[in-house]
Parts: structure tokens; sequence; C-alpha cells
């Protein structure tokens, strides 16, 4: 499967959604990236290079996803 993205000039935009029972760990998750000046996009990727990259796999995906 393709994935597309829309890039306007030099980065890349995107959208996504949190679960509402997710909220409050999400507002505190961009708490502490805007007190570390890390945009979201830079976690996502520096995260995915750290544990995700060389292990990632549909299996592994799903694991995360059930994960509450």
């Amino acid at each position: 499967m393709d994935v597309s993205t829309y890039k306007q000039k030099s980065n890349i935009i995107g959208s996504f959604s949190v679960r509402q029972d997710a909220e409050a760990d999400y507002l505190e998750f961009r708490r502490l990236l805007r007190r570390s000046r890390m945009s979201i996009g830079d976690y996502l990727v520096a995260t995915y290079r750290e544990y995700g990259k060389s292990s990632a796999n549909e299996n592994w995906m799903k694991s995360l996803r059930f994960c509450k």
C-alpha cells in the first residue's frame, strides 16, 4: 500500500486523531513536547527510529494498538 503525504515547501504536514480515553495522556505528552521544544513529527520519527524501525511489522503494530 502506498502512503501519500502533503508537503508544503520543506515539511510534510499530517493529521491524526486521539481517542477520548487517551486524551489526558496526549495533553500531558504535548506539554512535555512544548517544554522540550520538540515537534510531534520529530518525536514520532525519533521514537520510530529508536524502538520500531528494526522490529516494526504488522504483529508488533497490532500489539501496540491493543495495549490499553
